[in-house]
């Protein structure tokens, strides 16, 4: 194992950026302490790499786990154990026109006050995200997973969500085409997902318990 520690800084544990293709990041321990926007490993303009058996902790605002950004594509994040406890910090991000990633078999914590949601997708196309065990228990609006604007055309299947504080999964409006399918989800609301998105977006969930508003 690498251990790496980063204190009181913006910067991530590991990053890789312009184009890095073909990386492996696997059995690392990082943890990111006291920054804001300080992420254990975050991703910009990276292309098929595999991020693995990896332990993250991050504490500070704005610092997810895993932070895949600025048209990352096709990358694997796959059995790793996540743990943040700052507002804004989810433990996945993906975001920012990244297509095609594959979120396999991970664990999440999320642990905050306000918006901590287990992982977050926006603005990415065809994002997969399965057979992971995601807990998000910190209060205000800390969705077990968030889809927000432009987060299309994902599948979420075969997923243990629980969130303490709202609803297990959000999706918000702008996100459309999504397929979400036989994920275990337990939340302190009346719904375990809901749709805020318009009637037209073509969302579809199957075997999910409560449902709001598709």
């Amino acid at each position: 194992w690498n251990n790496i520690s980063v204190t009181g800084t913006s910067g991530a544990g590991i990053g890789l950026e312009s184009s890095a293709s073909h990386n492996s990041m696997s059995a690392n321990n990082l943890t990111t302490l006291g920054g804001s926007s300080a992420s254990g490993i975050e991703l910009s303009s990276a292309i098929n790499n595999t991020i693995s058996f990896n332990k993250i902790r991050t504490i500070g605002s704005s610092s997810p786990g895993i932070d895949a950004v600025t048209s990352s594509s096709a990358n694997l994040i796959t059995s790793n154990d996540i743990v943040t406890s700052g507002s804004s910090a989810p433990g996945i991000s993906i975001a920012t026109s990244s297509q095609a990633n594959s979120v396999l078999g991970n664990n999440i914590t999320t642990s905050s006050d306000t918006r901590a949601s287990g992982m977050q997708v926006s603005s990415a196309l065809n994002t997969t995200v399965s057979y992971n065990y995601i807990i998000a228990s910190g209060g205000g609006t800390s969705y077990g997973l968030y889809l927000t604007a432009g987060a299309n055309a994902s599948n979420i299947s075969w997923n243990n969500v629980t969130a303490t504080s709202s609803y297990g999964i959000m999706l918000e409006s702008d996100s459309k085409d999504n397929l979400l399918m036989n994920n275990n989800i337990s939340d302190s609301s009346l719904f375990e997902i809901y749709d805020n998105t318009s009637v037209d977006f073509n969302n579809s969930a199957f075997a999910v318990g409560y449902l709001c508003c598709l």
